[in-house]
């Protein structure tokens, strides 16, 4: 037996023991293809291990249109082994089709790299009792300046917003920033005209979201001293909103603290249970079922206290138990008294009952005017969620739960 040979015969070898090795899900034939580029031109074992493989796949992935694709193309290579053409060709051939397949495959077989975002829970007293899960703030970056600020992921806002009294002192210390504000580029909050920045460079985490117009809210925000800007502490300075997730796809990990903003849903959240949503200006509103009736309610993780909050009347239609609790609350700066009770009603989203939780209600005008205007039963936020992973598809308007 000739060297070349034995050093053929001692490369089939050496690929069948690593297919053995490693043939969990097919993943064996698949690195022996890619072995055999750089190996051998034995075109028969290549296309077994390539035939094979995506074989394994097809059959796994139920993806059958793709099949008989494959099938024609058998009789095809191996007419041309039969009849010894041209090695070089057939090689060429078989590798445009390794190519091709590589490309899908890799998807499919190895998965979406997500890149996930921490999130921290931030706690406070509120009329004399401590709350751990207030608000849910992220790490920020701006303009790659060297100062930890953080916000908060508010999807019940409309626009992502730096506020005014919080970021005063760095306007002053850093003048590009404050060069970056363009009267041009305006909008509306809490009554009154608002400008942004232009094209500042933002990241959450360490993921950048690239350069984006960010509001300037005025007249709003808690003051940092100038003694303090920089400090290694974080330093609040303002709203993430659902504008920064428009034709993406957020999905908030809530036991293990994390969101990520991706373009395709990852195959590991695909059995979620989904639901249409509807939206208006970046809100959604989900459909939960309440005393066997679908209603729409408003998702906003600004909400964090709250599992419901509605009207008296509508309280009162899931509730007939007495007050239990009553806070002060406050709403972009306005403080208001709400006051809660024991839910008595099944309350559901899809198949699945929501745990046992208290709705709460408030008298105000403001917000009996808001649910009516929205066509909402009421609001939902964290509270609801907490040992789940919520995906809101804003490409197809859709609410997932896992």
């Amino acid at each position: 037996m000739r060297i070349d040979d034995h050093r053929e015969k001692g490369q089939q070898i050496t690929l069948g023991l690593l297919q053995g090795w490693l043939d969990v899900g097919a993943i064996g034939h698949f690195i022996a293809v890619v072995l055999h580029l750089g190996w051998t031109y034995n075109v028969g074992l290549l296309f077994v291990n390539l035939y094979f493989y995506i074989f394994n796949q097809q059959r796994f992935r139920a993806d059958k249109q793709r099949i008989p694709a494959l099938q024609q193309a058998l009789p095809v290579v191996c007419h041309l082994n039969r009849n010894h053409t041209n090695l070089e060709t057939l090689t060429k051939i078989m590798r445009q089709i390794f190519i091709a397949t590589f490309l899908f495959l890799s998807i499919t077989t190895f998965g979406q790299k997500l890149q996930w975002i921490p999130f921290n829970w931030v706690g406070d007293s509120i009329s004399g009792k401590y709350f751990d899960k207030l608000a849910i703030t992220i790490p920020v970056t701006l303009d790659n300046l060297p100062i930890k600020f953080r916000m908060q992921l508010d999807l019940g806002a409309t626009v992502t917003v730096i506020y005014e009294n919080s970021f005063k002192h760095y306007l002053d210390t850093y003048s590009e920033l404050k060069n970056k504000i363009d009267t041009t580029l305006k909008f509306r909050m809490q009554s009154q005209t608002n400008y942004k920045f232009k094209n500042l460079g933002l990241k959450l985490g360490n993921v950048s979201f690239g350069n984006r117009n960010i509001g300037h809210f005025k007249n709003f925000g808690d003051p940092i001293s100038i003694d303090s800007i920089n400090t290694k502490s974080e330093k609040d300075i303002g709203t993430i909103a659902p504008d920064l997730f428009e034709n993406k796809i957020l999905i908030i990990d809530y036991p293990n603290k994390r969101i990520c903003v991706t373009t395709e849903l990852p195959k590991q959240f695909s059995k979620a249970q989904f639901r249409d949503y509807k939206i208006k200006e970046g809100r959604i509103k989900i459909p939960i079922t309440i005393n066997g009736k679908d209603e729409d309610v408003m998702f906003d993780t600004g909400s964090s206290l709250f599992a419901l909050i509605t009207t008296t009347e509508k309280a009162n239609e899931i509730s007939s138990n007495p007050i239990t609790d009553s806070l002060k609350i406050s709403t972009w700066g306005e403080y208001y008294m709400v006051y809660g009770q024991p839910i008595k009603s099944k309350i559901m989203y899809g198949q699945k009952q929501l745990n046992k939780a208290v709705v709460y209600f408030d008298s105000r005008k403001s917000d009996y005017d808001f649910y009516k205007e929205e066509e909402i039963w009421g609001i939902t936020g964290n509270a609801y969620f907490l040992n789940n992973v919520v995906i809101i598809d804003y490409k197809n308007k859709r609410f997932g739960v896992k």
